[in-house]
Formats: structure tokens, sequence, C-alpha cells
């Protein structure tokens, strides 16, 4: 658009003051503003706003004449201004562009166009907050401002070329699900039994035949829809693509599928095997049916190493972090796969965290691993642990001091990062309501290995109980059970007792300890722990093939 600009002010800051001199003055009025008359002369003020309210007009300024006292054009007449006009008395358009703008769009007095960039406006320029004629800002595709757009559901013929997401859903014209069957984009859509068949993304979508939205119902596609909140929520794959609730494409618009979130795994995995043995057949599909982001192992033997690469790579884990093997722990480590780049990770040993390097009374190194789930917004440190097993005083002893180094690694990591996120999982070797908690050591208990020393910072009496220990931290024991139970929290098949754990200070909203025996697709009654899986369930005992311990997941989200 072209502008005139305003004609500048004749007056310059040499201007002849008001007594009729160049340079003596008795009072603040014979000087020409901003000056002001000190000690017989007229000078700038020593202040950073040189006497202008609005931080204007000071020695140098490219805008003089800006907001200065007097001016009869505050806010405008800057030099070389490309849009003059504004502001100025008699503008029918004030606080917007030149007169008979047609774009006025600033929610000022005699403004068509209200609830458009006004100050406080939360959404400038869009169709928020009741505002029907918006597009004035940032994201206006077409740039002829508020005026012409037809804001409203995106399923008429003029609001499906028109250029424009009338309905705010990220979605343009034939982009947009309720343009399929309106010309001009029904000559590309996917709907039909042809179409639904073909195996071709026909309206370029990136979405195919039974995948698409429009081929409900058509060809083999016979199922019903994924998109209300209801279907979203109910834990069934309504449309048997294999993508029940928020993983469907259908749900992708509902508030509480946009919630960002991440999926955790802890598996006490027992073998990995070669890849052609059953156990690492089991494995990559227990992996692909639970979908984490980040899957943590425990019990991973260093005879397992060859297949790591392997199983990564096949699991679709492009970043994975094995701990160091320790003196105490024998050929054991503990092993994470992420689908979310590492930004820092840590193999914690004894002497490493009590900054004795005699010091050796943990059994495997601690896993630490650091990222990012919302830029800015939400990091989150995992710490994956395998305390002793064993049923002694001694393998209790063993088991407390662990507990204790893993609140040090958790408090060492706050104190870098106060405002993160913090998870620690794995095997504890320890049931939650066991008679043996409580215990009291006041000196070191027989059976000890003979390569075991008790770290010089950590003074007796010892209290037994590691659960309260980690929750002192700040940490929640998360409350998974088995599919469709309220109850049944077992994760080790021999003893059936509950020995896998994930601790959080997050928000968990699905968690479950897998039972492939109980895994049939479908949330049942009466109502349990349900957590969303990805593909088709597994055959009952697939996990046994595996390990003798059950996988323990949980999808959590920040609070």
């Amino acid at each position: 658009m072209t502008r005139k600009t305003l004609p500048l002010l004749l007056l310059s800051l040499a201007q002849i003051h008001c007594d009729g001199s160049t340079d003596g003055c008795t009072q603040d009025t014979d000087c020409y503003r901003p000056r002001v008359c000190t000690s017989g002369q007229c000078i700038y003020p020593t202040s950073p706003n040189k006497g202008d309210s609005q931080g204007d007009a000071q020695p140098g300024d490219p805008y003089p004449g800006d907001a200065q006292q007097g001016d009869p054009y505050p806010g405008d007449a800057q030099q070389g201004d490309p849009y003059p006009g504004d502001t100025q008395q008699g503008d029918p358009y004030p606080g917007d562009m030149q007169q008979g703008d047609p774009y006025p769009g600033d929610a000022r007095q005699g403004d068509p166009y209200p609830g458009d960039a006004r100050q406080g406006d939360p959404y400038p320029g869009d169709a928020r907050q009741g505002d029907i004629h918006a597009g004035d800002a940032p994201g206006d595709i077409g740039g002829n401002g508020d005026a012409g757009i037809d804001w409203g559901p995106e399923n008429t013929v003029a609001r499906c070329s028109d250029g424009y997401d009338n309905d705010h859903n990220n979605y343009i014209d034939c982009g947009d699900f309720g343009c399929a069957f309106v010309p001009p984009c029904d000559v590309l859509h996917e709907a039909g039994n042809i179409e639904c068949a073909d195996g071709s993304d026909n309206d370029n979508d990136t979405y195919i035949d039974c995948d698409e939205f429009t081929c409900f119902g058509y060809a083999d596609c016979h199922h019903y829809p994924e998109y209300t909140e209801f279907d979203c929520r109910d834990g069934v794959d309504n449309d048997a693509d294999d993508k029940p609730d928020c993983l469907d494409p259908g749900c992708r618009e509902r508030i509480f599928c946009q919630m960002e979130s991440v999926r955790l795994m802890t598996f006490n995995i027992g073998t990995v095997g070669a890849v052609t043995e059953p156990a690492y057949a089991h494995t990559l599909s227990i992996f692909e049916r639970l979908d984490a982001d980040i899957a943590c192992l425990q019990e991973f033997h260093e005879d397992d190493a060859p297949v790591l690469n392997t199983l990564a790579l096949e699991s679709e884990y492009p970043d994975w972090f094995l701990t160091d093997l320790a003196p105490l722990g024998g050929p054991l480590a503990n092993l994470c796969f992420s689908r979310i780049p590492l930004e820092a990770t840590y193999s914690w040993s004894a002497s490493d965290i009590s900054g004795d390097y005699a010091t050796e009374d943990i059994g495997r190194d601690i896993l630490e691993l650091n990222v990012t789930i919302v830029p800015g917004d939400w990091q989150l440190a995992v710490f994956v642990v395998h305390f002793k097993a064993g049923t002694t005083d001694a393998d209790r002893f063993r088991r407390q001091i662990e507990a204790i180094r893993t609140v040090q690694v958790v408090q060492a990591h706050r104190g870098v990062f106060p405002n993160g996120k913090v998870v620690v999982m794995g095997d504890l070797n320890e049931e939650i309501d066991s008679p043996n908690l409580g215990q009291v050591f006041t000196e070191l208990p027989a059976g000890l290995p003979w390569l075991f020393q008790l770290g010089a910072d950590i003074s007796f009496p010892v209290v037994y109980n590691p659960f309260v220990t980690i929750q002192q931290a700040g940490l929640e024991v998360v409350d998974a059970t088995h599919e469709d139970s309220t109850t049944i929290h077992e994760t080790h098949f021999p003893t059936h007792w509950r020995l896998d754990y994930i601790f959080t200070d997050g928000y968990s909203f699905n968690d479950e300890v897998y039972d492939e025996c109980r895994d049939n697709g479908v949330d049942d009654l009466p109502t349990g722990n349900f957590l969303p899986k990805a593909g088709i369930p597994l055959d009952c005992a697939s996990v046994g093939q595996a390990s003798d311990h059950r996988p323990v997941v949980v999808d959590l989200a920040k609070q």
C-alpha cells in the first residue's frame, strides 16, 4: 500500500528560544522542548529519556517529533515514516494507518472489525475470542487483511477453495476432511470401494485406504470410525486399523490426544539371545506391542552385546545407552533404548556417587539419561536401577544402600535442573508390603562379599525401606496393575511377587504391568488398568519366552 508522508516539523533543535535569545533562559518555557532551562542555559536533561515521557526525542534520535511533549501528532510523524496519518486529528480510523485505510483492525473507536489486534488480546489477528473478522496478523495467507475471509466449517465450495484454514484445524481447503466431497476437492478424494482398496494415497494426505478417515464404511473398511470423544477414550480400536484411541489419526484433534506425553517401559529382560533364537523374536514383539518412547532393560548380559545394534535398529530406537559393568554386578548391566535424542548419559558407580574411589557398595551401576520432551518447558531425567536380589540380611542391607545411592544421584541432578522432572524405575527385588521393611542395621551384617566396601559418607543406623527412601525424594510409586485389574500387581513369574516399579514426580495417566494373556486389545469391564497399545495382541506366554519378569509401562504428562 502506498502511503503519504506528513510534512516534517520545520523547527530544528537549534530553534530560537521563546525569550528571543539563542542560549540564555530564565525558565523552562523559554526553551524549545525537550530542552529545559538549567543555570541560564537551554540544555537536554541528563535522564536517558531526555525529557520525553515516551523515551524518544533524544539527540541523534532518528525519529524526532514522535511522542514528544506538545507534539500535535503524538505517535506519528517520524522521519521517513511510511505510514503517516496515524492518530492525527480528524483521522476517521484513530489508532490505525492512514485516512481511508481499508484495513482498520486495531479495535479502536469506529473500527468495524473489533476484536482484532487489540491490546491484551491473546490471539491477535485470528478468529478467537469472538472475533469474526480476523486474518490481519501473522498467518494471513492471502495478505488481504480481515475483510473477505469466510470463517466457519470448511465444507463449502467457497471455503474449500479460498486458501484459508477457515475452521482453524491446521488443514486448508482440500487438505481438510470436510472438503473431501466438495468441489474442487472431490476429484482427489479417497472414498468408495475402489479408492479405499487400491493401495494408493489418492488424495495425497499420507493416509491410505482404510487408514483414511473418508474410507470408513467402504470396501474392507467395514468398521466404526474412531473420532468421537467417547471412541477416542474407550480403549478400543474401533476402526480396526491397529491404532486405538489417541494413536488413531481420527482422534488427533481431541484436546486430550494433543497433550504432550512420553511412554516409558522398564523390563528385567533375563536374556535377549541371538537374532535366530525365540527369546530375541519375543523381545522384539514386546517392544513393538508396548511402543515405548524410552524402553529400559535390567539384567542385560554381556553375552547379548553382539545383538544390541540389531535389536535397536529393528525396534526403531535410534539412540541407546549401556552402563559399565561393576565388580559386584558381574556380567549384568542396565540399558536404555530411546526414540527421543539423548542429551546426556551417565553410568553411576558407587565411587562416583560417594566421592571415595575405594567405595564399592552397589551392584549394577545406576543409569541416568536426560532428554527434553518439550523444548524450554519439560526436561526429563530417567534413572534405571537393579537392586541386589536375595532374602538374607546382607541382601536387604545392600538394597537399602542402593536406594540411598539412587536418591543421591537424583538430588545431584535436581541441583542442576531444579525444574526438571524425574523418573526412577527398575527391578528393586523387594515387595512394597514386605514384612522385612523397617529392619534396623547398626553394623555391617554378616555375609557381605569381600569386595563390598561401604562408603564413608553413610553412617549407622541404617533402616531398611528402599521405598520410603525413594519416596522421601518426592517420588511416588506408579500403581501399575495387570490389564482390566486394579489389584494384580505381580511382575515376577516364579514367585508372583511385585519386584519391578516406576517412581515419578510427574503425572501418569496410563500405566500397566503387561500381561499378554490378558491383552485382547479391548478395555473390558469391570473398569481396571488399560494401556493403549500398537499392533495386535501377542500370543499368551510370549513374555515368558523372553524373561521371568513382566514389563511395567507408564504414560507420563508434565503437570
